[in-house]
């Protein structure tokens, strides 16, 4: 019965210190979020489209092959798919010798180490947007299109404008 009175007391006490507490504290008027930082007249703005929890956006391949691919900043390469590669190679665009950087061994996804040729897109274009000498992966399959750091990273900022629905790009 003593533990009981005693956990009452305190609770008393810090409820009475919580009130006074209150009393003296002074109230701060909420400031008003601030609107986004204005847009500089060089941002490069790409529409994007989700589909599958992912955010896609409309890229050209050495300015011929146009293809979706899906934004994501965790990838350290940049991944096309098997039919966009074929298609740069019969176009002449591509050239599995000429192109050809090095093999380098990359961590997937699921935890898997895989090496894998690195290979040098002439241009890759975003949203009327063109950098050059871009490292890339073939993707063994169609199931794979990724815009990762190799294009994200030359860019002084980006971000994804989820109220848009845009790429904003910052070079």
């Amino acid at each position: 019965m003593r533990y009981f009175w005693t956990i009452l007391w305190i609770g008393v006490i810090a409820f009475a210190a919580a009130g006074r507490h209150e009393q003296h504290t002074k109230l701060v008027p909420v400031v008003q979020q601030q609107a986004p930082a204005p847009a500089r007249s060089n941002d490069v703005y790409a529409p994007l489209y989700g589909k599958a929890g992912n955010q896609f956006v409309s890229v050209i391949l050495n300015d011929r092959v146009t293809l979706d691919m899906s934004v994501d900043s965790g990838a350290g390469i940049l991944v096309i798919p098997r039919s966009a590669a074929n298609q740069l190679i019969a176009n002449g665009t591509l050239n599995r010798k000429r192109d050809f950087i090095r093999w380098a061994n990359y961590t997937v996804a699921d935890g898997r180490s895989v090496r894998d040729a690195e290979y040098r897109l002439r241009s890759v274009t975003v949203g009327g947007y063109t950098l050059t000498d871009v490292p890339c992966n073939i993707a063994p399959n169609d199931d794979v299109a990724l815009l990762g750091q190799p294009f994200l990273g030359r860019f002084t900022a980006w971000a994804i404008d989820n109220y848009q629905h845009r790429l904003i790009l910052r070079p």
